[in-house]
């Protein structure tokens, strides 16, 4: 479409007439307002790498758990019988891994694979074994915990309650299959 030097000056002016006006109190060059939002964004960038450096401390730390205490070695992918990791859980409490200890985790008597057997010591004793995971759920619960226990800490607790339930849930189901042998 052709307009002529008339009309595009007259669609121009609409268009500036359009276009909103600039704040008034906003002065974008302002080294004031540059340093405020200057220094948002590094408080945002920090909170960021430290977000940054806590999720990959809590990546290490599930990690080293699942390596060091919960899997089978070598392949690593199945669980290590329930006994085992009951016996063996407080190698699992702070301060192990790097995280902080807590007074907490001092209270919780280990339980030797010996005492979850029954008299033939090569088989365990489902009542032996019943009690020593409830009282390991117990000391685990979320709403049993200390209010003050960090986030690593937390996470651990929270790690360890999973891999017991399904180490239990996995002795049960195999427990429940075996069971026409009787």
């Amino acid at each position: 479409m052709y307009l002529n030097p008339t009309q595009q000056q007259q669609q121009q002016q609409q268009q500036q007439n359009a276009a909103p006006p600039p704040p008034r109190n906003a002065n974008p060059g302002s080294p004031k307002i540059q340093e405020k939002y200057r220094q948002s964004l590094r408080n945002l960038n920090a909170v960021d790498d430290d977000e940054d450096k806590q999720q990959e401390s809590i990546t290490a730390l599930k990690r080293n758990m699942l390596v060091h205490w919960a899997l089978n070695p070598p392949a690593m992918t199945s669980l290590k019988s329930i006994d085992v990791l009951i016996s063996s859980i407080h190698t699992c409490f702070p301060p192990a891994f790097g995280v902080q200890g807590h007074a907490y985790f001092s209270k919780w008597k280990s339980i030797p694979v010996t005492d979850l057997r029954g008299a033939g010591n090569n088989m365990l004793d489902e009542k032996k074994l019943e009690k020593s995971v409830k009282k390991l759920k117990f000391f685990l619960h979320p709403d049993k915990l200390p209010r003050d226990l960090d986030a690593q800490q937390a996470f651990m607790c929270k790690m360890l309650w999973d891999v017991i339930a399904d180490a239990d849930e996995e002795y049960r189901s195999k427990r429940d299959q075996l069971d026409w042998i009787r």
